[in-house]
């Protein structure tokens, strides 16, 4: 079944940039989406036009890099026990939230133990993805260690998600509810505003730990039809679009000064069917299907070439990814 729901892994990113904007100071970058936001809440959060915004909001005890490597963000390094139950972190110091308070192991450990209290319904995502963590002890005023349940070796990568970045533990606290329309994190960008169906704002953060923000702005708007998108891109209104269709590739690379850029991505296609009911319950029917459907073609004509078919049940750039063979 997880052969037969996941049939393309799309290796186009479609991202387009207008050179010469995206690393400019002084200026506004216009970043056209598809999908409307639903909450900049990391612990609920559920899409990826709201993973992009939170990217620039908040950041985890870890991250990724662009290979998908981990990497320190508040915690400069860890230690884990040899059955992985133990991850002792030792944290970032001169972190303070968007909103002034300090980020130390105090404020980690109350932000963990909101998102993993069972009582709040504004945590369930972030509680169901760290859900095998047993406690979150303060060790020293820079330095946590996070106990689990059960061994996980894989406990880091979540860490790295989105739905584990950490937000400041007064915002959670205090706004409840109403603080998925008002982030409040340690990233590189601040919350600026929110327009139900037009455009969610972040400005640079004057305070940021690390490397400044490279604009002063970023506007993440909602636009879900795709040749608007690509207009935005030519006329120079927008400097990022995303998800463009296969067939406006080639005229959006004809315009000047506009690139496409294309890499690797998490992203899969899936074709869903519910295997409780026939005939679908028949795994011989499944793997008929898999057999019948041409993914090279779907990945050529659909995608232009930018996908690859899937031998495994989730795409290669996933954790714990082995092949498996595709389906002839």
């Amino acid at each position: 079944m997880s052969l037969l729901r996941r049939t393309i892994a799309p290796a186009l990113l479609a991202v387009l940039t207008l050179f010469g904007v995206a690393h400019a100071q002084d200026e506004v970058v216009v970043v056209s989406q598809t999908v409307s936001h639903s909450s900049l809440n990391p612990a609920e959060a559920t899409g990826v036009a709201d993973y992009t915004v939170m990217r620039t909001l908040f950041e985890g005890l870890v991250g990724f890099d662009r290979e998908f490597e981990i990497v320190p963000e508040l915690a400069t390094s860890w230690e884990v026990n040899d059955d992985a139950t133990v991850y002792d972190f030792a944290l970032r110091e001169g972190v303070t939230f968007h909103d002034g308070a300090a980020f130390d192991a105090d404020a980690a450990k109350a932000y963990f133990d909101w998102v993993l209290d069972e009582e709040n319904p504004i945590a369930a995502r972030g509680r169901s993805l760290l859900s095998d963590i047993a406690s979150v002890e303060v060790t020293g005023p820079y330095e946590l260690r996070i106990t689990l349940s059960t061994s996980n070796g894989a406990m880091l990568a979540n860490l790295a998600l989105a739905n584990a970045r950490i937000a400041s533990p007064a915002s959670v606290i205090d706004q409840g509810a109403s603080v998925t329309r008002n982030p409040v994190g340690t990233g590189p960008y601040r919350f600026g505003e929110w327009i139900d169906g037009q455009k969610v704002v972040v400005e640079a953060n004057p305070d940021y730990w690390g490397t400044p923000a490279a604009a002063d702005a970023i506007e993440f708007l909602e636009v879900t039809n795709a040749s608007t998108r690509a207009a935005q891109l030519q006329s120079g209104e927008a400097h990022f679009i995303e998800a463009v269709p296969a067939p406006l590739i080639p005229q959006i690379e004809a315009a000047d000064g506009v690139s496409i850029v294309t890499s690797g991505s998490t992203f899969s296609r899936i074709f869903p069917v519910n295997t409780q009911v026939a005939p679908f319950d028949d795994v011989r029917v499944r793997q008929a299907m898999n057999h019948a459907i041409d993914k090279e073609i779907i990945a050529e004509v659909a995608y232009g070439g930018g996908a690859t078919v899937m031998d495994a049940p989730f795409p290669a750039s996933v954790f714990g990814y082995a092949s498996q063979g595709a389906y002839a």
